[in-house]
């Protein structure tokens, strides 16, 4: 859920604005997740520890892992910050999704109805998670979609940022789960889960855009005039 990082309190994150976000996909996560639940390849386990790895460093202080390469690891104390190792989790993320999804559609190595039961888990996850957020932080959603939506806002807080991606995440999940029930084609379910990874990618970027990317509040004609 990466719009909740937009939120401009450091003092939940302990981190800059900018190095709170590691997200490749609900999609690709969901697969990559799946993979470590069946018998996996010596590759897949490869790219799996790797990134475990990586994600351990990234989270500097909170672990010894940063400390560790910083002091011992040649070339490792040459930059500042730990929040760098997302890039090899997000790549080793995306390697191992990629292959749990190619094993699936290729060799069936996990079951249609195995595969159905992990999706449910996931969506019945999402409701508790809108709801607890719901509980956490009451307002009206569609209200606050109108007002807040692609620009960054005083009223905006944690757990409706929460409870909106959440929402948009359960959507999702309940399109992948007609996908993989009703489409027996596995060209035609391939091509659709790549086109609903997508939807979520661009959805996902433009939301976190105003605060990462852009300023709503400042066109490139106005910041030209005013320098």
């Amino acid at each position: 859920l990466p719009y909740a990082t937009t939120i401009r309190d450091f003092s939940l994150f302990d981190s800059d604005l900018a190095m709170r976000n590691a997200y490749f996909g609900a999609l690709i996560f969901f697969f990559f997740i799946a993979g470590v639940f069946k018998k996996s390849s010596s590759n897949h386990r490869v790219f799996f520890y790797f990134g475990l790895f990586c994600l351990t460093a990234s989270v500097g202080s909170y672990l010894p892992v940063r400390e560790f390469l910083f002091e011992y690891v040649p070339m490792m104390s040459l930059f500042r910050f730990p929040s760098v190792f997302r890039l090899f989790v997000i790549i080793s993320g995306i390697i191992s999704g990629v292959i749990f999804l190619q094993n699936y559609i290729t060799e069936h190595s996990v079951t249609q109805k195995r595969m159905l039961s992990y999706i449910s888990l996931v969506i019945i996850t999402l409701i508790v998670v809108i709801h607890i957020a719901l509980n956490k932080q009451a307002f009206n959603l569609a209200d606050y979609v109108k007002e807040n939506i692609f620009n960054t806002s005083p009223t905006a807080d944690f757990w409706k940022h929460i409870a909106f991606q959440s929402t948009l995440q359960l959507i999702i999940f309940s399109t992948l789960f007609v996908l993989f029930w009703r489409v027996k084609n596995k060209t035609k379910l391939l091509l659709s889960i790549i086109l609903l990874s997508s939807i979520d990618l661009i959805v996902a970027t433009q939301l976190n855009a105003p605060s990462t990317v852009y300023s709503h509040e400042w066109s490139g004609d106005t910041t030209s005039k005013k320098i």
